[in-house]
């Protein structure tokens, strides 16, 4: 009897121990209760931090400090438009496009201040053209992007005021392209003060500030 006694004395103690290992237990093979398992869900809930690189894009936000926002791509030149001098006699410009897309892309060309169109003939494939290279204030061509091109030119970049006149801008079609011609109509080539006018030359030049317009319209214009 005095052993069943003792043992009823000792059972709520037992009771105690053998609860306190099962959590014991249980905390060890990863289970969690209370706030222990409230704060390992927000860990899980919260992505990874990966460190970016110098000047690496991150999210939404801005390109990092100190890296220059990037600028949109400057528009490449038409690679269908060419400048060719065949001989000393022959100047004109290429365009590996068919006559109708070349006279429509003509048209807009000569749009520019610099140009004033008098008349044109589409069937014949002439526009007659006065050259103004002083008025070209309001050139929509923005800025030189070919100016290594234009060294090769030399003396074409600088439009003088003798070249300023009336020309005969001609479109031929020649296989799979077109070429402009053109030619500056003149009653003398000598003008009312003796000054020799060089016809030949002033044509190149208003070519050139042609193809200079032409080169910036889209491909496929």
């Amino acid at each position: 009897m005095q052993s069943l006694s003792t043992m009823k004395k000792l059972f709520p103690g037992c009771l105690w121990v053998i609860q306190a290992l099962f959590l014991a237990a249980c905390s060890s093979d990863g289970s969690n209760t209370g706030s222990d398992y409230e704060a390992l869900q927000k860990q899980l809930e919260r992505p990874p931090e990966i460190p970016a690189s110098p000047g690496q894009y991150q999210g939404d936000t801005d390109v990092a400090a100190g890296m220059p926002a990037s600028q949109p791509e400057e528009k490449p030149d038409n690679p269908a438009v060419h400048f060719q001098q065949l001989d000393d006699k022959v100047t004109l410009i290429s365009i590996d496009e068919p006559y109708a897309r070349s006279w429509s892309m003509l048209v807009t060309a000569l749009r520019e201040e610099m140009f004033t169109v008098k008349d044109k003939d589409r069937e014949k494939g002439i526009f007659y053209v006065t050259f103004e290279p002083g008025n070209d204030s309001g050139r929509k061509s923005g800025n030189d992007g070919g100016a290594s091109f234009w060294e090769k030119l030399g003396n074409l970049l600088s439009y003088e005021d003798d070249a300023e006149g009336e020309y005969r801008v001609k479109l031929q079609q020649q296989g799979s392209h077109t070429e402009v011609t053109a030619e500056m109509l003149v009653d003398d080539v000598w003008d009312d003060d003796d000054n020799y006018i060089d016809v030949k030359a002033n044509a190149k030049k208003m070519l050139a500030a042609l193809y200079k317009v032409l080169r910036t319209l889209p491909a496929g214009h």
